[in-house]
């Protein structure tokens, strides 16, 4: 990948992972899912309820996964317009780099779970009331720290951004 700085080959890189696994948890959710799952993902999403945050879950990380490849062209500009990253900035980057990564994974993936096994309780003719205490009431909690844990890195990304603009 001649051409491309440091970290913008390792958030391209990183796209093309999350990009792998996200064609994996498709294939997965709607082609084995619809055969061999019982409820199928597709009737969950469909039912609404709690099975709607199957869907929400899936279109957070497709869009994640998206917001990696662009923000590798940020980095990019950065590096090969205004300069290396050094000290402080380096060391921000990668702080993005991995903390968005790991967010981005424990948020949507935990979201996906509980809107599929939601739903399927849903389906199984479980209230609300009911889905929540017994099913996804123990999710919400670490759904918000990886929130905040994809937070923090998005955070130091745009400080990279502000102090290298600003050195400019």
């Amino acid at each position: 990948m001649k051409g491309l700085g440091k970290y913008a080959k390792m958030f391209f890189c990183g796209a093309v992972v999350q990009g792998a696994l996200l064609a994996i948890i498709s294939a997965v959710l709607f082609v084995y899912g619809s055969v061999y799952l019982s409820p199928a993902p597709a009737m969950v999403m469909a039912l609404g309820s709690a099975g709607t945050w199957l869907f929400v879950g899936y279109a957070m990380y497709t869009f994640m996964v998206l917001a990696l490849g662009v923000t590798s062209l940020f980095y990019n500009y950065i590096e090969m317009g205004l300069g290396a990253l050094k000290g402080m900035q380096s060391k921000l980057a990668s702080a993005h780099f991995w903390l968005m990564n790991i967010g981005m994974i424990g948020s949507t993936w935990m979201i996906m779970y509980a809107g599929y096994i939601g739903g399927a309780g849903a389906l199984m003719g479980l209230n609300p009331g009911q889905i929540h205490v017994q099913l996804i009431g123990s999710y919400p909690t670490p759904i918000a720290i990886f929130v905040v844990i994809t937070i923090l890195g998005l955070l130091a990304g745009g400080a990279v951004f502000v102090s290298a603009l600003r050195k400019k």
